[in-house]
């Protein structure tokens, strides 16, 4: 029909990421955003959604307003989880919400405290790890599990067991082939992640313990 055929043609000029730039008021590109996310909804178009939803948040993040951003990224997430339901192949569209969810937390971070953040990368690293389990020989969906357990160490969670899998999985990538070079450094950074968390736990206990 024709909002279908409406939607193909917004999908078509999103992807042409010059469309967007040469927008240069960030009220004039949310406008053609939102007239796209009506059309999108009209036609019923989830994944044309999706994509107006992060391209939102992208400019609402670039115009300082975290907390709209924050609502594009939910509803961004709610939507590729949707997707996700529906596909034969879901773990692409599980990507996408781990995505979303590094997003939040990194959003909440700075606009909610470091607890919120930690929920949201705790509910991506669940996300993460159902990807692995579907597809185990996916080397991607590995490295999102690698960014998952990080962000979840720096925030607080399990530092020691979440940075020891991380760098177990690295190698285990690596070993296989799999690891990419310009990631060949995130094993160095995880492993000095480590060793810091090893030394505050370890003053932690002596504190804790006078006599040791």
């Amino acid at each position: 029909g024709a909002g279908g055929a409406d939607a193909v043609a917004i999908i078509q000029m999103l992807e042409r990421s010059k469309a967007l730039r040469a927008l240069r008021k960030i009220d004039a590109a949310l406008d053609v955003l939102f007239k796209a996310r009506e059309k999108a909804l009209k036609a019923g178009n989830k994944t044309l959604l999706y994509k107006i939803y992060v391209r939102i948040g992208g400019v609402d993040l670039a115009h300082g307003d975290s907390g709209e951003a924050l609502a594009a990224f939910n509803e961004a997430r709610k939507t590729a989880q949707a997707l996700a339901k529906g596909a034969k192949r879901p773990a692409p569209w599980l990507h996408e919400v781990f995505g979303c969810y590094q997003r939040i937390g990194d959003i909440d971070m700075n606009l909610r405290g470091v607890e919120q953040a930690a929920a949201a990368y705790q509910a991506g690293l669940s996300v993460a790890r159902r990807m692995v389990a579907l597809e185990p020989d996916e080397a991607e969906w590995k490295m999102d599990l690698v960014r998952a357990l990080g962000k979840a160490a720096a925030a607080g969670a399990g530092p020691l067991t979440y940075l020891e899998e991380a760098l177990a999985i690295l190698k285990d990538v690596e070993a296989k082939g799999q690891l990419i070079p310009a990631r060949r450094f995130w094993a160095e950074r995880i492993g000095k992640a480590l060793e810091m968390a090893r030394r505050k736990q370890g003053k932690g206990e002596k504190a804790g313990n006078p006599a040791k």
